[in-house]
């Protein structure tokens, strides 16, 4: 018995089988359709990913920089983690703390025309005028303290910094560093 037999047993004429051809046409069509449409929003959905895991990511780090050769300094350094530039970059301190910095000495009688002071971190230029750019893996230098076992004075910054990528997308980070300075003049 051929198909063509058999549809006439069943009464199923060519106009029959026509209609489910184009009927079963029309599913795949909605099928590859749907296919389409989640395969669409999926492929947004690891573009958009990928851009939030490549962008700037700034914080404040306390870190050990020094050699054998001389005394144990540790520095307070704005560090930019991300893998793109970060612009326009602020820093708000909403909890002080102190830091040492390096502060012309007017009474200087010989070529060492600077002398060490601690200063509130919020009174830093970082704090008042912001800096225009960091580049993926650099650092900026903000303080620093000498180490003296006997000497140290526990901080606490609490801070805020803003900044925003190339494409404008802004960033902000709350964050808390806490670390330790040795108030001038040294030993």
């Amino acid at each position: 018995m051929t198909a063509h037999g058999l549809f006439e047993r069943l009464g199923i004429t060519a106009s029959d089988i026509q209609a489910f051809s184009s009927l079963a046409s029309v599913a795949v069509a909605m099928l590859l359709a749907w296919v389409t449409y989640r395969y669409a929003r999926d492929t947004r959905r690891m573009v958009d990913e990928m851009r939030r895991q490549h962008r700037p990511y700034l914080y404040l780090l306390w870190e050990q920089d020094s050699d054998e050769e001389v005394p144990t300094v540790y520095r307070l350094k704005l560090k930019n983690a991300g893998d793109r530039v970060a612009q326009q970059i602020a820093l708000r301190v909403s909890q002080d703390a102190e830091i040492v910095t390096l502060t012309r000495d007017p009474d200087a009688t010989n070529w060492v025309n600077f002398k060490p002071v601690a200063v509130p971190v919020s009174s830093l230029s970082i704090c008042q005028d912001g800096v225009k750019s960091l580049g993926p893996g650099d650092v900026l230098l903000l303080g620093y303290s000498n180490w003296y076992r006997s000497a140290t004075e526990e901080q606490v910054l609490g801070y805020e910094i803003a900044y925003q990528d190339g494409a404008g997308a802004l960033y902000s980070e709350r964050l808390t560093l806490g670390y330790w300075i040795c108030r001038p003049p040294y030993p």
